[in-house]
């Protein structure tokens, strides 16, 4: 009788992080939108952090207004140099907050991967320590018993009294 016979899957293979990466890249999508902000002052030189290898945007205070009519104040990412009264589009929450774009499906399923590779290395750390633990007390109950037979043994093997 044949036997069907699937392929191998290879451990790469992205399909579940794909998944829990439209998820997430849905969710973030539903929670942030983008506002025009108007920059209260010039946005300055770009920011240099020591031991980085790239110059960061440097932050400048904003005015932006959300859909319900809120203004909001803050500090946001602006290109270098731009001068006060520019506006720039910038990515905010519910609240209004400013926030990061949301993440591509790309950025997402690498997230979801690393969190995975994290979570089963925890899972692999844990089990490690609870085997240590286990066999640690399980040779110290080893170590008791054969300590007690021999108390009983020693003396007549050699010749001495209690």
């Amino acid at each position: 009788m044949p036997v069907a016979v699937e392929p191998a899957r290879s451990g790469s293979d992205p399909a579940p992080y794909r998944l829990t990466a439209v998820v997430v890249s849905v969710a973030e999508r539903t929670s942030r939108h983008t506002v025009a902000a108007i920059l209260l002052q010039d946005s300055g030189p770009p920011r240099v952090v020591p031991g980085a290898s790239i110059a960061m945007r440097p932050l400048a205070p904003a005015q932006w207004t959300m859909p319900d009519g809120r203004t909001r104040t803050g500090l946001v990412a602006a290109t270098p140099q731009q001068p006060a009264g520019t506006a720039v589009r910038i990515w905010v929450d519910r609240a209004g907050g400013p926030v990061q774009a949301p993440a591509t499906a790309d950025e997402a399923a690498t997230r979801a991967a690393l969190q995975a590779g994290l979570a089963a290395l925890s899972c692999a750390v844990v089990i490690g320590l609870l085997g240590k633990v286990t066999s640690t007390a399980d040779r110290r109950r080893r170590y008791t018993a054969i300590d007690r037979e021999w108390e009983q043994v020693e003396p007549g093997w050699s010749g001495r009294r209690r």
